[in-house]
């Protein structure tokens, strides 16, 4: 059983002032596609009260989380919660050596925290785009929903696939189990193979 820890967006409703912590429910049902899980939804938390983080670490032990997504959503540096969740995520997957994927501000996210730096880009935003896996001719169609690309990648950081107007739609870490890609596989219509098959290879490799 994988055990799925995933980080969630965060909206203020000013009508009804209220803070509510959100997921997108396909992104839970393309999880449950690529494999047979137990999801556990991380509320975003303030980093004022150190006992949060504790908490968040003892969650994890208790569940036996073994796998964590960070999900899209909002730029970095928009949300201070949400980033210093998600953050700590991120840490405890290279303290634990358990394996995380990014998707999409998920990607940005590893990047921004290896100290690689991010710049606007156009033509990404609810476009269709050819993605090519390293050198490789072989390219296939997806959606893009981000404004923001990567100017400069990370330290420890390699591209997988880019796309075709040059900009870097995948990474990997070179020794921590970190893989981001900027694309949503949650998005399509109909789950794609290829998605299912990358995130399962992902982590049957590690």
């Amino acid at each position: 059983m994988i055990n799925i820890a995933v980080s969630m967006g965060q909206i203020f409703i000013k009508e009804r002032n209220e803070t509510r912590d959100f997921i997108d429910n396909k992104l839970i049902y393309f999880l449950r596609k690529c494999f047979n899980c137990q999801i556990y939804l991380i509320s975003n938390f303030d980093k004022k009260n150190k006992k949060n983080i504790l908490s968040l670490r003892n969650f994890m032990i208790k569940n036996k989380i073994n796998f964590i997504v960070i999900s899209g959503g909002e730029d970095i540096g928009k949300n201070k919660l949400r980033d210093f969740t998600e953050i700590n995520l991120l840490k405890y997957a290279i303290e634990k050596n358990i394996p995380l994927l990014g998707l999409c501000r998920g990607m940005q996210l590893i990047n921004f925290y290896f100290k690689g730096k991010l710049k606007k880009i156009k033509g990404h935003v609810a476009k269709k785009n050819s993605i090519f896996y390293l050198n490789s001719k072989k390219f296939r169609r997806i959606t893009c929903y981000h404004g923001n690309g990567i100017k400069t990648l990370g330290d420890g950081l390699y591209f997988l696939h880019k796309s075709s107007d040059n900009e870097i739609e995948s990474i990997k870490h070179k020794f921590n189990k970190l893989f981001g890609i900027m694309w949503h596989p949650e998005r399509f219509k109909f789950f794609q193979n290829k998605d299912i098959k990358l995130i399962r290879n992902f982590i049957k490799n590690n």
